[in-house]
């Protein structure tokens, strides 16, 4: 059996015998792997590192933390989020101003539920890629 990937115009041939047994694989099989991104007309809208930027948020109480805790400056962070905001039509963060004590952020609803869905699908393509690079290598 073959296999093709094209990548940028070039095509890679490899044949599922020859991939099983070669001994330069230093682990038992190859591993397909990806990153994922959502985006609209090929316009990137989120990814794993917005979803980070979240959870940390979720988990500190503050955009301002999580941007920190990230080393991203707090107005990177904060433009990040209100343009996905944007992008999607309804906020992920509840913001309040602070004042001696600071502000902080919660996760809206729709937040929690776009952070879960993401998830979802991150944890399903995984599960593929995993079972296709045991199948194929």
């Amino acid at each position: 059996m073959v296999f093709f990937v094209d990548k940028s115009y070039n095509t890679v041939i490899i044949y599922k015998e020859d991939a099983k047994n070669t001994s330069n694989f230093k682990g038992d099989y190859m591993k397909v792997n990806a990153k994922i991104w959502l985006e609209d007309n090929d316009q990137i809208i989120f990814g794993q590192g917005p979803r980070e930027l979240l959870t940390r948020v979720k988990k500190l109480g503050s955009l301002s933390k999580a941007a920190s805790s990230m080393k991203m400056s707090y107005s990177k962070a904060w433009n990040l989020i209100n343009r996905i905001e944007t992008e999607l039509g309804y906020k992920l963060l509840e913001k309040k101003v602070g004042g001696v004590s600071g502000g902080s952020s919660t996760l809206t609803e729709e937040g929690e539920q776009f952070i879960e869905k993401y998830n979802y699908i991150e944890a399903e393509l995984k599960k593929t890629m995993e079972k296709l690079s045991k199948e194929i290598f």
